[in-house]
């Protein structure tokens, strides 16, 4: 016996795996309505694969969509609303301008009267006071019309938003109908792919693999645990279909 280096020889039984393949999953849940490629053919990227039908998907779609329209009609009525308030506003103001430029004729002309003599002080008073009140009614009424356009406004822009919200909703929605088409992430060849028409999907059920045949291949074997303590990841090995590098 003399030192030298000790060699293992284990027996295993490997499988043939490409380096470079894609699992597809799918995304989205709904009922199989095309099937557009076979097991074993060979697909481009962005192939369709399948697309799924989805009654859910649907009625949300039909309500988001109602809503949407609801809500835009809501905008609409209440800029007819505000329109409709503005023109009632500045007839309103009109006329409280013209009360208050009458108010203002009498007045003085009272106070002129009353200068001569023709009139008592108390119609001048009351000319002053009729005057006053159109001033302030004028004043009041134009402060009112500044808060509620202010108001008005606030609920345009309210309302705007939540349109703006749902329509959002909506692409999302649109983008989820979208992913019942499946297309294919890469060029390959199909492999494990079962699926039939009428079949019912829901996420994550793994419906198949691409593998890249360009991409080469790998023989993947499982070691026997009594082999484990005289193994380490990144050892080197030879076989007589190549050299190996053990991996966990």
């Amino acid at each position: 016996v003399h030192a030298g280096v000790f060699r293992d020889e284990v027996a295993l039984r490997a499988r043939v795996e490409p380096l470079r393949s894609v699992q597809l999953d799918a995304a989205e849940a709904g009922r199989v309505e095309e099937v557009f490629v076979h097991d074993g053919d060979h697909v481009a990227a962005g192939a369709p694969l399948y697309r799924l039908q989805s009654a859910e998907q649907e009625q949300l779609l039909m309500q988001r969509g109602a809503e949407v329209a609801q809500q835009m009609a809501n905008v609409s009525m209440e800029r007819s609303a505000q329109a409709a308030s503005l023109a009632q506003n500045r007839r309103e103001l009109a006329q409280l301008q013209a009360a208050r430029q009458q108010a203002e004729s009498d007045w003085r002309r009272q106070q002129q009267l009353a200068a001569a003599g023709f009139v008592a002080p108390a119609a001048v008073e009351q000319g002053s006071r009729a005057h006053e009140l159109a001033e302030r009614l004028l004043a009041q009424a134009q402060a009112d019309q500044r808060a509620e356009a202010a108001i008005r406004e606030q609920s345009l822009a309210q309302m705007a938003r939540a349109v703006q919200g749902l329509q959002r909703g909506l692409h999302l929605l649109e983008r989820s109908r979208d992913r019942l088409l499946q297309r294919a992430p890469m060029a390959g060849q199909l492999s494990g792919f079962e699926l039939q028409v009428g079949a019912s999907v829901r996420p994550a059920d793994r419906l198949g693999r691409i593998d890249d045949p360009a991409g080469g291949v790998q023989l993947v074997a499982e070691v026997d645990e009594f082999w484990l303590p005289r193994l380490q990841p990144g050892q080197a090995a030879t076989s007589d279909a190549g050299e190996l590098v053990l991996a966990q």
